[in-house]
């Protein structure tokens, strides 16, 4: 099937966010906006999980896997405060602010997913 490389760690990352909203919870739009705005955190840190996978697969794969996955460090770090900073800037009503440090931490959390599967898979 083409590109289930990128389709099944999707599902899984949908699923998880699923869960966080509708198992044993009652739907609250504010809640699940919350919960949005962290999921850029959960796929720089899935991506990270496939930089140590691609690192490990193959010997000579350990330099350049040690260097992407200190690269993919310090964009999980940028990753996180922005995503921090979308969800207070949500909580005090400010949504400008929230959309653009939300835009600020999907884009490059999604880059580094769509990067780092095609680095495993290749």
């Amino acid at each position: 099937m083409e590109y289930l490389e990128i389709i099944l760690p999707t599902l899984l990352l949908l699923i998880a966010f699923g869960y966080k909203n509708v198992v044993d919870k009652r739907f609250k739009m504010a809640d699940f906006i919350e919960r949005a705005l962290e999921v850029p955190v959960e796929i720089v840190f899935l991506s990270a999980s496939f930089l140590v996978a691609y690192t490990l697969k193959d010997i000579n794969n350990h330099a350049f896997g040690l260097l992407s996955l200190l690269i993919g460090i310090l964009i999980t770090t940028l990753v996180y405060i922005t995503s921090k900073r979308s969800h207070e800037a949500f909580l005090n009503d400010e949504l400008g602010s929230c959309k653009l440090f939300a835009a600020c931490s999907f884009l490059p959390s999604l880059f580094s997913y769509f990067f780092c599967v095609k680095l495993l898979v290749a």
